[in-house]
């Protein structure tokens, strides 16, 4: 089975440590969505793996051997650069070509070989076409093209739709999820963009300080983040600091009150007078009849906000804390609220 593994890879830059110990995996058939900030190292990661740098320990697997110190070129993993690397002088065609020559493909198969690459990104009209006649959307689907022609073993995306515009990323976005699953070809695809991740990757993988703190399914990591960076970095902004009373039943302090039982995700993390964070889904705050299972806190509305099919509402709980939640119809401002939460849709998170 195609399967690449990373395993306790390390990368010094400027003499302090860029990469401390990464490991993960991805396998056929899916994608694996590398998450983290500017800077922390995703890129290289990729150029790594490409074989166009080299770690300072760790090893790269490929089917269970150790590709490491194969060259680039041997390797079979295609990579897609952020900013295309197209070649201005060349048309459409012969940047595809371009990858197929390097790989000694033989002349008589070029024509058809690029033909199967446009077709597979639907740019088979655009053959003839100087690339700096395109938009940005057509550059990257040749590039796209381009990394699919020499048909790699291993495909890797580095923020390939970080320069196009909001709606022209989300229509790629669903493009490219179908075509990545229609290869076959394992994947691992570079971004910071979380709603991104979440569609495009069958698996993420968020790397932080050097490190890979969480990896695993998108929708379990999603429903059940590791810590309170994860749930930061996803977009989840519903938290209130606490400290834990007891850990059975899972208590937790905060300045809205004693709140829960609550269901421990990570209970041999967790132990009293330890300082944790309460992750509240959106789809989890109440107000009116609903009878509370782990509580209620007091909130008053400080922000309403229309936002085509739905309102957002902020609101103050406690001093210094705030949480958000959609609602149908508009909520006046300082109307008083009693937030009831169910236990099921709270997290408690450590730092």
């Amino acid at each position: 089975m195609d399967r690449l593994e990373i395993i306790d890879l390390h990368k010094m830059y400027e003499g302090a440590p860029l990469l401390d110990g990464v490991s993960f995996y991805v396998v056929a058939g899916e994608t694996l969505c590398l998450l983290g900030s500017s800077g922390s190292g995703k890129s290289t990661i990729l150029r790594i793996i490409a074989g166009i740098e080299t770690q300072d320990a760790g090893s790269i697997l490929w089917r269970g051997k150790d590709v490491s110190a194969v060259p680039a070129h041997r390797r079979g993993f295609g990579l897609m650069f952020q900013d295309y690397a197209l070649f201005p002088h060349l048309n459409v065609s012969e940047n595809i070509a371009f990858g197929l020559r390097m790989q000694h493909a033989a002349k008589d198969q070029l024509g058809a070989r690029v033909f199967e690459a446009l077709e597979r990104v639907n740019m088979t009209a655009f053959a003839s076409r100087r690339v700096t006649d395109l938009s940005g959307g057509e550059q990257q689907r040749v590039a796209l093209a381009r990394a699919l022609a020499p048909r790699p073993q291993l495909l890797m995306l580095d923020e390939p739709l970080a320069a196009l515009d909001r709606s022209l990323r989300v229509e790629l976005q669903e493009d490219l999820r179908e075509l990545l699953h229609q290869t076959g070809i394992p994947a691992i695809y570079v971004t910071h963009d979380q709603e991104e991740a979440i569609l495009l990757g069958d698996r993420l993988a968020l790397l932080h300080n050097g490190r890979i703190v969480q990896s695993g399914l998108t929708e379990e990591v999603y429903r059940q983040p590791a810590n309170t960076w994860v749930a930061r970095f996803l977009g989840m902004t519903n938290l209130l600091e606490g400290r834990v009373v007891s850990v059975n039943p899972l208590m937790v302090q905060t300045a809205c009150g004693t709140l829960g039982p609550f269901v421990p995700g990570y209970p041999s993390l967790l132990s009293p007078g330890q300082v944790v964070h309460l992750l509240v889904r959106l789809d989890g705050l109440f107000s009116g009849e609903h009878q509370p299972s782990a509580g209620s806190i007091n909130g008053e509305v400080t922000e309403c906000r229309f936002m085509g099919d739905h309102y957002r509402v902020r609101m103050k709980v406690g001093e210094c804390a705030s949480l958000e939640c959609f609602t149908a119809s508009p909520l006046v401002l300082g109307k008083a609220l009693e937030l009831r939460l169910n236990a099921e849709d709270v997290v408690v998170l450590p730092e």
